[in-house]
């Protein structure tokens, strides 16, 4: 009897192990590939002449050569937004994207706003390039047009990948975006969202959501962006205090919007790129 119990345990533990392995390896590939195309996203401010950090952009390549590029990020990211009716102002003036130099050192380049949708919450970004850029070794990487998933096929419960910069964490001397996963709690079909149960904080908007699969008959690891994180159900509480006001607080529940990718696929798929600039 203690044999079998022994037996089951280790085949418990194997069971376990394969599993763990099986989940680690596409993770750790994914982060690895695809770290260098997810910038964070900032603004200038005169006043005090510092950046501050808005949210998290991608980068994506509009073509097999790579050189075409367009920066994705949020919608609400790079807008002013009235405090009232949470309606888009403007957009905001001086946005800029640090990108990692082969050295190991950042540089913040200029980014202009080449189209805005406000209703699905996506902003698509174009890289100003000059002549002076040309003396920096940009370490740039892309995620393909090709591999942003606009399929129905999401499957509640289906484990994802996010990576951004939240709260400001790895903007800084070089970027380094945090990783952490979470799975599909809620997708209704015919919604342009869809909901993740993973925790999320200010600076991860624009952050993207990738979907890993084993594909059965090749035996290896699928990985397609099928999103882009957008914000976190908030709800209010009241803090009672007997010396003080009360205070309201937002409380973040643990689940995040996730805006899907089909609208901002359709724009950019229509988009043309003109080399050399």
């Amino acid at each position: 009897m203690k044999y079998i119990l022994k037996l089951l345990l280790f085949a418990s533990f194997l069971h376990n192990y394969v599993c763990i392995s099986q989940i680690s390896t596409p993770f750790s590939y994914v982060i690895e590939k695809k770290k260098p195309a997810i910038l964070p996203i900032l603004s200038f401010d005169n006043s005090n002449k510092k950046y501050k950090h808005l949210g998290t952009g991608f980068t994506v390549s509009l073509d097999s050569t790579g050189l075409c590029l367009i920066i994705v990020t949020c919608e609400h990211v790079v807008t002013v937004k009235d405090s009232l009716t949470n309606k888009t102002i403007r957009p905001v003036e001086k946005i800029f994207a640090n990108m990692n130099l082969i050295d190991g050192s950042i540089i913040s380049v200029p980014l202009k706003v080449k189209f805005l949708d406000e209703k699905n919450d996506f902003a698509l970004l174009e890289i100003k390039f000059d002549s002076s850029y040309k003396n920096y070794h940009l370490k740039i990487n892309s995620i393909p047009l090709s591999h942003l998933d606009t399929s129905n096929n999401l499957r509640e419960g289906e484990t994802l990948l996010y990576i951004g910069y939240p709260m400001s964490l790895g903007v800084g001397k070089k970027s380094y975006p945090i990783s952490r996963s979470g799975f599909i709690s809620q997708n209704i079909e015919d919604s342009s969202k869809f909901l993740m149960d993973g925790f999320s904080q200010g600076g991860y908007s624009g952050s993207p959501v990738f979907r890993i699969k084993e594909n059965a008959t090749k035996g290896e690891w699928v990985f397609k962006n099928v999103g882009m994180l957008q914000a976190y159900p908030s709800e209010s509480a009241i803090i009672k205090s007997k010396e003080k006001n009360d205070l309201k607080v937002i409380i973040n529940p643990g689940f995040t919007i996730v805006g899907k990718l089909n609208a901002m696929v359709k724009t950019l798929s229509k988009m043309k790129c003109i080399y050399g600039n």
